[in-house]
């Protein structure tokens, strides 16, 4: 093995070991938020929504957890997606051709679609609506998309292993 081929296992390594650390964060992240909206879709919730109606202090601080680490992990998902994206950018120097186009656009409205899933939806709904029903609402709402983002993220995986080509700096190559 001469120098160069040691030197480009070492940056594939440092590489794989990056985007697996990410990915993970990602999987846990979606996980955790997915997890939680369908345990409370579907069997009960688990923290009541207004503390203000509650004189118990525990209550409140299983409020402000919950809140707490369901922002934590959609921010964890959001960076860890985008950091993921762009080191394959620049690991895989893909060729910008109408299938890279595809692939990239799908992950740009992938991260937009999860920043509106985010305690923003709460929000816009609560301007229409009250809390509760709000409440019940975004949820609704949440899980529909979560679980379009769970269908879509093995065809945007495929899309890249199958029809997205490896080029020098990304530029198109002739094909003659």
């Amino acid at each position: 093995m001469d120098s160069s081929e040691i030197e480009n296992n070492q940056k594939n390594l440092k590489f794989f070991i990056i985007k697996y650390i990410f990915r993970l964060i990602h999987i846990v992240s979606f996980a955790f938020i997915f997890g939680n909206v369908s345990y409370d879709l579907f069997i009960s919730r688990r923290v009541p929504i207004n503390s203000q109606t509650s004189t118990s202090l525990q209550v409140e601080k299983q409020n402000k957890i919950y809140f707490g680490l369901t922002v934590a992990f959609y921010v964890l998902i959001i960076l860890s997606g985008l950091i993921n994206m762009i080191i394959l950018v620049i690991e895989k120097k893909f060729v910008k051709d109408r299938n890279y186009n595809l692939w990239k656009y799908l992950l740009v409205i992938k991260t937009f679609v999860t920043i509106f899933l985010t305690p923003i939806l709460d929000y816009f709904i609560e301007l229409t609506t009250d809390e509760e029903s709000a409440f019940t609402i975004a949820l609704k709402i949440r899980f529909s998309f979560l679980l379009i983002l769970t269908l879509i993220s093995p065809f945007l995986r495929f899309l890249r292993e199958y029809y997205l080509l490896s080029g020098d700096k990304g530029e198109i190559k002739n094909n003659k």
